[in-house]
């Protein structure tokens, strides 16, 4: 645990803080320590703990039955994009990588790939397919290079020329043997009948410069993992983007709820600041 935490601590633990904090506001607060997201307290010296432990949150629990993406994961954009700080990337709590090859070439990759492999961080390719081709691409080249792992992006093309019936056949026919992720908008094209990919985790992209109905984020996650639910994907996890936002500037590790599993996208955006954005806080 950081600064952050342990400053609530000592705020929670004073004379004026048990002298001034009633009983509904300390019950918050205690939440708030726990990661638990409850109303602002109505006492300043709650609503400061408060706000501290947002700051720095416990470490977020992982969904069990989801395979590599149990781990903490990231994408990585451009493999010259000031990125291969593996390092401080493991001692933040990396333990998967999404490396682009929709504009990159996988050679390209060679020298993250080396340094995720010394250090034990699982790696695999992720793009966004725009079309079937693209599909197929991506998976030929993840099985020829027994990669355990592939992200297909098809924002909005889940719901044109990359239906989930289409994707499942494409995998099944490229015999690809690793795990199989989607890369989808946080809030799924609505009606999509996505029980052909159901069984597979999905990755909701919670970005709020593309999605201002969903800002803050953090207030509107559950919704969008209970309404992927509800469309027929089981095992949905958020990306967080990392991308400044045009009004509100670089993006904010507080915008987000990360008391619950996700990802980063990406960590080039993220400018590898790790000591801000990692999960071993």
């Amino acid at each position: 645990m950081g600064e952050n935490r342990e400053i609530a601590d000592l705020i929670v633990s004073s004379a004026g803080y048990k002298l001034t904090v009633g009983p509904t506001d300390r019950a918050k607060v205690t939440a708030e320590a726990k990661g638990q997201r409850r109303p602002m307290p109505a006492a300043r010296l709650a609503q400061a703990a408060v706000r501290n432990y947002r700051l720095d949150p416990p470490p977020p629990p992982a969904p069990s039955g989801v395979g590599l993406l149990a781990r903490n994961f990231a994408f990585y954009r451009n493999p010259r994009g000031g990125v291969e700080n593996v390092n401080a990337a493991k001692q933040a709590g990396l333990g998967l990588a999404f490396l682009n090859i929709g504009d990159h070439q996988p050679e390209e990759w060679a020298t993250l790939t080396a340094k995720l492999d010394t250090a034990g961080i699982a790696w695999g390719y992720w793009a966004h397919c725009r079309t079937v081709p693209q599909l197929q691409a991506l998976l030929n080249r993840s099985r020829e290079h027994a990669r355990p792992v592939v992200g297909l992006n098809v924002e909005a093309e889940l719901s044109t020329v990359l239906p989930p019936a289409v994707i499942r056949r494409e995998v099944i026919q490229s015999g690809y043997q690793g795990q199989v992720t989607t890369v989808l908008y946080g809030w799924v094209q609505n009606n999509t009948d996505c029980v052909p990919i159901g069984d597979w985790v999905a990755i909701l992209e919670v970005f709020p410069q593309d999605a201002p109905s969903l800002w803050p984020p953090f207030e509107k996650v559950d919704d969008c993992l209970h309404h992927a639910r509800q469309l027929g994907l089981k095992l949905p996890v958020p990306v967080y983007g990392t991308y400044p936002d045009p009004e509100l500037g670089p993006a904010m590790p507080a915008w987000y709820d990360r008391t619950i599993h996700h990802g980063l996208y990406t960590v080039d955006d993220s400018a590898e600041r790790w000591d801000r954005w990692g999960w071993n806080r």
